[in-house]
């Protein structure tokens, strides 16, 4: 917010307007962006948020939401990185050691997951493009990778989703979660996807920049916009803000896209207050 007043992107004038807070609830409620009325919601978590204690964090929120009868599905990052970081593990080999890396992580992050939901509460579920991308996945795949997700939350269960990095290739990788999460939201018609991240999307890189604003409200996604995302990689990940927008592409129109930026702050995940940026799917007229 700027002295009181919400931001929103107006790409009519390719600039940011100050709108009242009444406008602000307005085009959030045109865009279907309303948790009361959501049965299942993907949550996206970035490898630059991903520790024992935001899952915990995330497990806090989720109980809550699943009292509400709001089915969660869980899109992690974070294999490499718990490799690395956590491990403390140094590979060596030939080719891309990443694979390897992920291939040892990716236990240790569902341990985690397992010790903070219970064992009987998740499901690991890996997937390439092959699996999830119509224009490329064969059908019978597609069509088991829905039924699974279908039948977890048929059972309470928390799918937790990430991408097959140990037998990936660049011809089926997704390329990083932000995609795959918009793909895991198609298939199980989600109502709302979240993109939990280390920014939201701002005017200027807020690493660096003197004063950036955060942008609340996105109509869509046009050349100024990606400009406003520019290269921000993650330290820890391979996504950035332009993968964020490339995921709101990729979702399908009826899906409210938010992102949601790591904030001390937050007081819970699916409040009507929280400090993100919201991308509609408006095409320009």
């Amino acid at each position: 917010m700027i002295d009181g007043r919400h931001t929103m992107y107006n790409p009519a004038e390719r600039k940011i307007d100050l709108v009242n807070e009444q406008t602000f609830r307005e085009t959030l409620d045109q865009y279907g962006l309303d948790f009361r009325k959501a049965s299942k919601v993907v949550f996206k978590v970035g490898s630059d948020l991903i520790d024992l204690p935001f899952i915990s964090y995330l497990h806090e929120n989720l109980e809550r939401v699943m009292q509400d009868r709001v089915q969660p599905i869980i899109v992690t990052s974070g294999a490499i990185k718990t490799a690395k970081n956590d491990l403390g593990i140094r590979l060596n080999g030939t080719g891309d050691l990443r694979t390897a890396y992920a291939a040892v992580g990716q236990p240790v992050l569902m341990d985690y997951y397992s010790s903070v939901f219970g064992s009987k509460r998740v499901a690991q579920l890996l997937f390439t493009r092959r699996d999830l991308d119509p224009s490329i996945a064969d059908q019978s795949y597609y069509q088991q990778a829905v039924v699974t997700l279908e039948n977890c939350i048929r059972n309470s269960i928390v799918p937790v989703v990430n991408e097959n990095d140990s037998v990936v290739t660049e011809e089926i990788e997704f390329g990083d979660n932000d995609r795959l999460s918009a793909y895991v939201a198609n298939a199980v018609d989600a109502d709302v996807l979240v993109v939990l991240s280390k920014h939201a999307l701002y005017d200027k890189n807020p690493e660096n920049a003197d004063d950036p604003a955060l942008i609340e409200i996105v109509p869509f996604v046009d050349d100024t916009v990606r400009g406003f995302a520019g290269q921000d990689a993650n330290s820890t990940g391979t996504g950035g803000m332009r993968s964020k927008l490339e995921a709101r592409q990729i979702l399908d129109p009826r899906i409210p896209f938010l992102i949601v930026e790591k904030d001390p702050r937050w007081p819970s995940l699916l409040d009507r207050v929280y400090r993100g940026t919201c991308i509609g799917s408006a095409a320009p007229e």
